[in-house]
């Protein structure tokens, strides 16, 4: 027996490769038709601004400034995300936050100092004024400092250990204590006065007069 196929009959040709099925006989969705070809899916473009805005969203070494960029890219990163191609809402949806949470961290933190740098002023300039003119021998001026707890005597004193001093330069390591005993709240300033020719320990308590104002009620000079 021949192992040859028996020849086609003159005029018929095998069809053609690639060839298309008839119309209505088309393959199901997602099947490539013998001998077709299939295009590869595009590849995603990427959302740099969703990644960098999730970066600075980690970064809350740098006071306020990573976290506005985490919500400025966020921002950006999210409305290309609109792009299925690019991607990435969620990944700018998590700086977005990140950034917020950074902001308001910070924002805590600064007004933290400086609630306390406003609070520890407001015993230093009396203290401060009352060495100052202490030093310069003028009980009178020292007056408007403290309170009527301190009397004229207690003065002269703490003149007499500040004049030997020279003149006041300015109030090293002031540390403010608040303290509260039987309801009573008491405020404490101790540093060291230093003077042309030498320096102090400062032990000064404060009260509030009839005005409200923070005066000195009491100091003492090591």
């Amino acid at each position: 027996m021949s192992q040859f196929p028996p020849p086609q009959p003159q005029g018929q040709y095998p069809p053609p490769q690639g060839q298309y099925p008839p119309p209505g006989q088309y393959p199901p969705q997602g099947q490539v038709p013998p001998g077709g070809y299939s295009m590869a899916p595009a590849a995603k473009a990427g959302n740099g601004m969703a990644v960098a805005s999730l970066v600075c969203g980690f970064l809350f070494c740098i006071p306020a400034i990573t976290g506005l960029l985490a919500v400025v890219f966020g921002l950006a990163g999210f409305s290309r995300g609109k792009d299925p191609r690019r991607g990435g809402r969620g990944m700018a949806m998590a700086g977005i936050i990140l950034g917020l949470v950074s902001l308001v961290a910070w924002s805590g933190i600064g007004y933290g100092v400086y609630w306390g740098v406003g609070q520890i002023k407001a015993f230093v300039v009396p203290t401060t004024g009352l060495m100052e003119t202490l030093s310069k021998n003028d009980i009178p001026g020292a007056r408007q400092y403290v309170t009527s707890a301190v009397s004229d005597a207690d003065l002269a004193n703490a003149r007499q250990k500040f004049s030997a001093l020279g003149e006041f330069v300015r109030l090293d390591a002031p540390n403010f204590v608040q303290s509260s005993v039987n309801g009573v709240t008491t405020y404490t300033l101790t540093g060291k006065g230093v003077f042309a020719k030498g320096s102090c320990d400062l032990t000064v308590s404060f009260d509030k007069d009839p005005q409200g104002n923070i005066k000195v009620s009491q100091l003492k000079v090591q």
